[in-house]
């Protein structure tokens, strides 16, 4: 998987057993942000078949309503501190 526009540069490790079911469970990603995704079968007769890039939204990092209030009046009122001179 990749970020979106980059070369697909982190793999798996090649599993060398006949299966027709694989899972892979990545869990570093960025809040934000679009990762691609390929994969990539081989046979034992060395075949390659590659699927189609899928194109995956990562939910942006969820806020508390706390949050959301404190973010808003703290640009509301950001003209304070430059008022004083800092």
């Amino acid at each position: 998987f990749s970020k979106e526009n980059t070369t697909l540069d982190q793999t798996t490790l090649l599993d060398s057993n006949y299966t027709k079911k694989h899972v892979v469970v990545i869990s570093d990603f960025d809040p934000g942000v679009v990762y691609q995704f390929q994969v990539e079968s081989m046979d034992s007769s060395g075949n390659v078949s590659t699927s189609k890039t899928i194109n995956i939204l990562t939910p942006r990092k969820e806020e508390s309503v706390f949050q959301v209030i404190l973010n808003n009046i703290q640009s509301i009122f950001s003209w304070v501190g430059k008022v004083n001179g800092t």
